[in-house]
């Protein structure tokens, strides 16, 4: 397949385990998201040497660098099908997010403000992951994982703040990065994590 940044391989699928969260909506898995869903295959994105240079510097000064997932939509279908091109429209995610990195601007967000929101949790992602996309009687959908420089994170168990304090001041405070943790009474079920962000993989997986 040819795509923006993209390079297919399998040489990280036995690293690579998607697993559903352990929780129910009103009795049902959330999303239909099987205990194991299959991935099909898994692009490595080539970024851009500027988007590479300004992670490496932020990697360097803040350190604690983390592997998250982050869902989004995928117009075309992005690497479902290996002889699909990719769209480039500018409302499909994927591929913006492929070819040209994360970008907060015009995109807002109500939980904790504006940011690139990712999850150590596979499923927490797959909820975001958008349409599903069918091939050969089988549906599919897709996610990032990305590298995450965290730095000094701002950890909050409330499952949003109120409007006049998104963000948080996590600048003002020193610390870099904010995480929704778990485990507070009326807050987060799964970790969340919004920060400086870099797309390492594209991850297709079987639904069933």
């Amino acid at each position: 397949m040819t795509g923006p940044g993209l390079e297919y391989g399998t040489a990280t699928e036995n690293s690579l385990q998607l697993r559903q969260r352990q929780a129910t909506v009103s009795g049902a898995v959330e999303n239909n998201m099987p205990p194991t869903p299959t991935v099909q295959r898994i692009f490595k994105i080539f970024n851009r040497a500027e988007a590479i240079e300004r992670f490496e510097v932020l990697e360097k000064s803040l350190g604690n660098v983390k592997r998250r997932f982050h869902g989004t939509k995928a117009l075309c279908g992005l690497g479902v099908l290996l002889n699909g091109a990719a769209c480039m429209r500018p409302e499909c995610n994927a591929c913006n997010i492929c070819a040209n990195g994360f970008e907060v601007r015009g995109e807002h967000y109500s939980r904790f403000g504006d940011g690139v929101y990712t999850s150590a949790t596979s499923g927490k992602s797959n909820d975001y992951a958008g349409n599903d996309n069918k091939a050969h009687g089988k549906t599919f959908r897709c996610m990032f994982l990305c590298k995450v420089a965290a730095g000094k994170t701002y950890k909050i168990q409330l499952g949003n703040l109120p409007a006049d304090q998104c963000p948080p001041p996590v600048s003002v405070a020193g610390y870099d990065s904010v995480v929704g943790d778990v485990g507070g009474v009326g807050g987060l079920n799964y970790d969340e994590l919004c920060d400086s962000v870099l797309p390492a993989y594209w991850i297709v997986y079987q639904l069933n």
